[in-house]
């Protein structure tokens, strides 16, 4: 009886299991409800500390966290997934989500521009200290619409401060 590689196929080849791909699937869905179980955390800690004096009682913060892992159907053993450190650094920084979108500067497409002119400059031995590139920016940017972003940008800065 001769063995072809179609049947070792048949025999070693489970048939069955979980459908392609749904380990994935369930890995990015249980992170982004870890992420939101964080958050409401985060935002839960933060209304009940400025509720009392700033003090909260001993295992509060072990409580809302079990609530908010809870709340988002997740298991017992996600709960340590979720830091009581990153709760009290995001209510400290007054940052809900840990990360605060960076406000970006309108020069950052003449940033590069800028980098192209100090290696070329320095390929050809020519030295540039920090006046000589202030004037090559501003020149750069006079007069087009990068300069008025700039103007307004800056502004919105310094209102923030």
């Amino acid at each position: 009886m001769s063995v072809t590689t179609d049947d070792l196929d048949s025999i070693v080849r489970n048939v069955g299991g979980r459908p392609k791909g749904s380990t994935l699937t369930e890995k990015a869905t249980r992170q982004r409800k870890i992420q939101t179980a964080t958050y409401e955390a985060t935002r839960r800690y933060t209304e009940e500390k400025y509720q009392g004096d700033g003090n909260l009682p001993h295992g509060t913060l072990d409580r809302i966290i079990r609530s908010a892992v809870c709340s988002q159907g997740l298991l017992s053993p996600d709960a340590k997934s979720i830091k009581k450190e990153t709760i009290r650094l995001r209510e400290k920084s007054g940052s809900l989500f840990g990360v605060e979108r960076s406000n970006r500067s309108p020069m950052q497409h003449v940033e590069v521009i800028l980098i192209q002119f100090c290696l070329a400059m320095n390929r050809m031995t020519m030295s540039i200290d920090s006046r000589t590139f202030l004037h090559l920016a501003m020149d750069l940017v006079m007069g087009t619409n990068v300069e008025t972003q700039m103007i307004h940008w800056k502004k919105c800065i310094d209102a923030l401060l």
